[in-house]
Parts: structure tokens; C-alpha cells; sequence
């Protein structure tokens, strides 16, 4: 099985260095490039600001009142008890990003030979 997979290698590997590099320009996909050009890579920083969100717990005192039966009287109120809720809060705020993107760049003067820039 190995030696199947070490050999399915070694033929891609020799049908890509047979195949010339000047193949690639014939193709209506592959624009001609001047050897001569050069360009270099520069970082672009951007700021931005994302909302995010969370949840905070929030505490809520409620009162609970005695129970009282229809033949009790309704005169003397029995006492309520106090009863803490717990609930979700959502929260909003903002994060503060930076976006990096790098942009390839053509030096200009460095074309010579009849090329123009962005070939």
C-alpha cells in the first residue's frame, strides 16, 4: 500500500517539473508578468470596534405572602416572608479591534526593458 502511495507521488511530482513554465502565460488565465518588476508587501492597521455582550446576575428581593384559608379571618394578616430572585441581565459593550491586512505594492522605477507598471 505504500509503496502504491510513494509511487502515485513520485509521478505527480515528475508530471508537474515536465510541464514548461512557459505554458502557463499561453493560458487565457495566467497574465504575463515582467521579469524585471518588483514590488514589496506593506501591513495596512485598521481600528475598529466590535459589540459583544455578556450576562450579569441580578438579584431582586420579592415578598411572599402567608397563605390564608377561606374560614380563617381576613382581619389579622399573617406576616410574609422575603424570597431573593435571581435573574439574567444582558450587558452590552464594546471591544476595541485592530484588522491587519497585508497589500502587495509595485516599486516604481524598477521596470526597465519596455514593461509598465501593474503587468
Amino acid at each position: 500500500m505504500i509503496r502504491v502511495i510513494m509511487f502515485t507521488a513520485l509521478f505527480a511530482l515528475s508530471m508537474a517539473k515536465a510541464t514548461p513554465a512557459d505554458d502557463c502565460c499561453a493560458k487565457p488565465c495566467c497574465a504575463p508578468r515582467c521579469p524585471q518588476c518588483q514590488a514589496c508587501c506593506k501591513l495596512t492597521c485598521e481600528s475598529s470596534t466590535e459589540k459583544k455582550h455578556c450576562y450579569c446576575l441580578e438579584s431582586k428581593a420579592i415578598c411572599l405572602p402567608k397563605i390564608q384559608f377561606p374560614w380563617q379571618s381576613c382581619c389579622a394578616p399573617k406576616c410574609a416572608r422575603v424570597k431573593w430572585v435571581s435573574r439574567l441581565k444582558k450587558v452590552e459593550y464594546e471591544c476595541h479591534q485592530c484588522k491587519h491586512k497585508w497589500v502587495a505594492l509595485e516599486i516604481s522605477g524598477r521596470c526597465s526593458g519596455g514593461c509598465t507598471v501593474g503587468e
